[in-house]
């Protein structure tokens, strides 16, 4: 049995890899150059994932998880891991330290930490500091996680979640842009001139648009919505120059959330740059400690895109589950 966040157990670090994420080239290539007492698995299909999870911690004895991937391979990671932990009955006080490693392409969650350099540098500089060092030595931060409970996918956990419309910006971005930091400026972009000459990528998402507003429910009232993003991290992209959302003081059960009201098309392209940086705006709502969302159809959680029935409800709502995650340094 493992002993993850007793003050005076050894520090010893696994790392889970996915392969198939981009901008991870750089660990692979280096992995014989690593320290031979760091246990690495890479995966190469999501249904390993909790095998490998398994393998980790009851088999080497790993202790800190560094994750290697972008952000939807933290998603299911994590995902797995808390499933684990719930099946074997397993305290939240237990769960292992997260150390992200970067890689993939947003990398929202890594950023919203403060971590950067490549995912062997990472690593290098986790095990020079700590690779001999106790988990009371660890610079740790507990991060709130929230819940989508869906008709299709049921209860997953996560940090960032996004309505039908930013389901569908992701996908299209990734699909259509290439992905990353260049994909969204170029998804940008494309929402500017497409709303102006009606682009054959404009249309084919005419429905989420310039279709009928959907309605969330928010407590016991109910608002008419083009776009909702909830979140328990800061969304801070490009360094930092792009902040959609500040977490000051995330606490557990807690959600922060930006919904853009009933807009027409023009009205939400107008407010892109209000949505992306953050800005004020009259038909923008914020609130920084929401308890509970219900909306219906496609949503996102951390970056991942989940497809369902228009009329599929889903519920999203602070927990008191926290991470702890290693602290860039």
């Amino acid at each position: 049995m493992i002993h993850t966040n007793d003050d005076e157990t050894p520090v010893r670090l696994g790392i889970l890899l996915n392969p198939k994420a981009r901008n991870t080239e750089n660990l692979q290539k280096q992995v014989r150059k690593m320290p031979s007492d760091i246990a690495f698995y890479a995966s190469s299909h999501l249904l390993e994932v909790p095998h490998l999870l398994e393998k980790l911690f009851w088999e080497q004895g790993v202790t800190v998880l560094g994750i290697c991937g972008g952000d939807g391979t933290i998603h299911h990671t994590l995902h797995a891991l808390l499933d684990i932990w719930r099946k074997k009955n397993l305290p939240n006080e237990r769960l292992p330290p997260i150390l992200l490693l970067g890689g993939g392409t947003m990398n929202i969650f890594s950023q919203a930490i403060g971590w950067k350099g490549t995912p062997f540098a990472r690593a290098i500089r986790f095990w020079e500091r700590y690779g001999f060092a106790k988990h009371k030595d660890l610079p740790l931060l507990s991060q709130p996680l929230l819940c989508v409970e869906s008709t299709h996918y049921g209860a997953r956990m996560g940090t960032v979640f996004g309505s039908a419309l930013t389901a569908r910006a992701l996908q299209v971005y990734e699909q259509h842009e290439g992905g990353g930091y260049k994909g969204l400026a170029l998804f940008l972009k494309e929402a500017i001139w497409g709303a102006l000459w009606k682009t054959p990528l404009w249309q084919e998402n005419a429905d989420l648009l310039e279709g009928p507003a959907a309605w969330v429910q928010w407590g016991e009232e109910y608002y008419p919505y083009r776009a909702v993003v909830a979140s328990t991290v800061e969304i801070a992209i490009l360094g930092g120059l792009i902040k959609g959302m500040s977490m000051e003081s995330a606490s557990a059960g807690m959600m922060q959330v930006r919904m853009l009201g009933d807009v027409d098309a023009m009205g939400l392209i107008r407010r892109l740059p209000h949505l992306i940086f953050g800005w004020s705006d009259p038909a923008i709502l914020d609130q920084t400690s929401a308890l509970c969302l219900r909306l219906y159809g496609d949503f996102s959680l951390d970056g991942e895109v989940f497809r369902q029935d228009p009329a599929a409800s889903v519920i999203v709502h602070g927990t008191t589950w926290t991470l702890p995650m290693v602290r860039a340094f």
